[in-house]
């Protein structure tokens, strides 16, 4: 059986909610359960500068022990774990594997020509959540480029337990960062204006996930001001948001990140049987069935969000019929999706065949 070291940032010892440490550690736990605990290293990135060095000293044993390493950094993780991998492996000629967090890579790496040359020859596999990703960077002459869904390892709502959609208000909700660029604002401006138009409560908003350092100050402010019916609730632990988004008709998603890969919150939702009403950033078709597993409005403008999410809270049966749809979907987000690994890992093929 061939040995893998994942280098990730698993932040051990710390309650860590963001997208890239629950994809690094979903991963690894699925590979253990595929290959054997034993076949899997683990290799935290989390601690800056400090890790930076033990990562430099500890990586000739790392590449030693392992017949192959996957990567799975973030934007400024890339310039450096690329490189450092890259050098090492001249000298243990082992398989390089790069598992891509979200949708910025094509438009990072023609940024990053040295980088990206790194990428191209260096790497036996380049793991990326979509086909437009996959698309464009095959422009950049990528040949290594395959697909690899987002996953989750979480118990699907069956059809009996989905909560329909009955009378208003419509409950909502967010399930991300709570930051600007994640579209809060707008979310919290469209509940507003859709009910003080309506002249009574027909939609109220419940805001989840970890609240972003620069935007707090902004965010705190906005929630002072605010009715009720719109409620910041926390954070989630990673393994409870299908009992906590359950409990919701819809999830608002209004982000201005164009290049938001397969976001977690979004398959999330499938599962918890939420449709979603979201932005179309240049993945969402292949995330979103518009009017089957959600909605979509023109990237950017509010006024298409606020116009959509109206005529959508109106129509009861449109969104429970929705609710089905997505646990229909969720399937295909399942760990099962992972099954490739163990073939490649057993028998040396590729990760995934896409």
């Amino acid at each position: 059986m061939k040995k893998i070291a994942i280098v990730g940032h698993f932040g051990f010892g710390k309650n860590l909610l963001n997208g890239q440490t629950i994809k690094t550690k979903v991963l690894a736990e699925a590979l253990k359960e595929q290959i054997g605990e034993d076949n899997v290293f683990c290799v935290d990135t989390h601690g800056r500068i400090k890790m930076l060095i033990k990562l430099i000293l500890k990586m000739p044993l790392v590449l030693k022990r392992s017949d192959d390493i996957i990567m799975l950094p973030a934007h400024n993780g890339v310039l450096i774990f690329t490189p450092l991998l890259s050098f090492f492996n001249k000298f243990t000629k082992k398989n390089l594997h790069y598992v891509v967090i979200g949708g910025w890579l094509p438009e990072y790496l023609d940024k990053h020509k040295f980088t990206a040359k790194l990428l191209r020859k260096s790497f036996k596999g380049i793991y990326v959540e979509t086909s437009v990703m996959k698309r464009d960077l095959q422009k950049l002459n990528f040949g290594n480029i395959h697909i690899l869904p987002n996953y989750k390892n979480i118990k699907c709502l069956t059809k009996e337990e989905l909560c329909e959609v009955i009378g208003s208000p419509i409950k909502a909700c967010t399930f991300s960062r709570v930051t600007e660029k994640k579209g809060i604002v707008d979310a919290i401006k469209a509940v507003l204006d859709i009910n003080k138009e309506s002249g009574k409560t027909v939609i109220t908003l419940d805001i989840y996930g970890y609240v972003d350092e620069i935007f707090k100050p902004e965010f705190e402010m906005l929630m002072t001001n605010v009715p009720n019916y719109i409620k910041y609730k926390g954070t989630v632990d990673f393994d409870k948001t299908v009992q906590t988004l359950k409990n919701y008709d819809l999830q608002l998603f209004p982000t201005k990140f164009k290049t938001e890969g397969i976001p977690g919150s979004v398959v999330e939702s499938f599962f918890a049987g939420v449709p979603v009403v979201a932005s179309r950033w240049n993945s969402f078709d292949d995330v979103i069935d518009d009017g089957v597993t959600g909605i979509g409005f023109e990237f950017g403008n509010y006024a298409d969000f606020k116009d959509k999410l109206q005529i959508l809270i109106s129509e009861y049966e449109s969104i429970n019929q929705m609710k089905i749809n997505c646990i229909g979907v969720a399937k295909e987000y399942r760990e099962q999706s992972l099954m490739g690994l163990k073939k490649y890992f057993e028998k040396g093929y590729d990760l995934c065949g896409t």
